[in-house]
């Protein structure tokens, strides 16, 4: 499934990342799973996904009780789910799956984007969630679901565009939290392109953005990893 600022790109890499620095049983939390990209490549549990947009949440807690997204969405349909016409699960499979460059209802897609395909992505993924804790909660004031978690986050980037399913992000409040997990015994691995001076980048992941340039490419960027405090940066050969 397409999603709006999601690692399809990057998730072999970022998981693989996960995988070296977690501990044997250590507890694993992603609490901003988004479209799962990263989450299905984390291997050993217990393993824990939430999101602060609930509708997204009970989409992949009713995947996980076996079902089926529809494989056809009309422009018609799109627009009774963006009404509020359709139960939570579908209302998420439509607003992400189904719209252009998978951003919350920012339009119907056209062209390479199918139900059909999207159905299939998340059907695949699911088989991998069978075991995970899904629930629905907001990073900046949740508890952490259990002690010494390695959490991987995903948020909202600085300065990049939001989505209106879920409260405007702070990301000062975000780095703070971040700061407060690992000081309360959790170790927090953070998708960005920068972060604050006491932060660390621990593996940088060049790629490119759905953003097109002048000259019909596509935007490079380069996605970054970060630690809290001083850490080496770990080889991509290691995964």
């Amino acid at each position: 499934m397409r999603y709006l600022g999601g690692k399809s790109r990057t998730a072999r890499q970022i998981a693989g990342c996960i995988n070296t620095i977690r501990q044997p049983g250590q507890p694993y939390w992603e609490p901003f799973v988004g479209a799962g990209w990263v989450l299905a490549r984390v291997r050993g549990e217990p393993i824990f996904a939430s999101d602060a947009n609930q509708a997204l949440i009970f989409m992949w807690q009713r995947l996980q009780r076996g079902w089926e997204p529809p494989a056809v969405v009309t422009e018609e349909q799109y627009a009774i789910a963006r009404s509020g016409g359709y139960d939570a699960a579908l209302t998420a499979f439509v607003g992400f799956g189904c719209s252009f460059g998978g951003k919350w209802f920012g339009g119907y897609a056209r062209g390479n984007t199918s139900p059909k395909m999207v159905k299939r992505s998340l059907l695949d993924k699911s088989k991998w969630f069978e075991n995970v804790h899904f629930f629905a909660a907001d990073f900046l004031t949740c508890y952490p679901p259990t002690s010494s978690c390695l959490i991987y986050c995903d948020p909202p980037y600085d300065d990049t565009t939001g989505y209106g399913a879920v409260p405007k992000f702070s990301t000062i409040k975000f780095w703070d939290r971040v700061r407060l997990m690992e000081t309360c015994g959790h170790t927090v691995i953070v998708s960005e392109y920068q972060a604050p001076d006491d932060f660390t980048c621990i593996l940088e992941m060049p790629t490119k953005t759905e953003m097109r340039t002048v000259d019909n490419g596509r935007e490079a960027r380069t996605e970054r990893l970060f630690r809290l405090g001083e850490h080496t940066p770990i080889q991509p050969g290691l995964f």
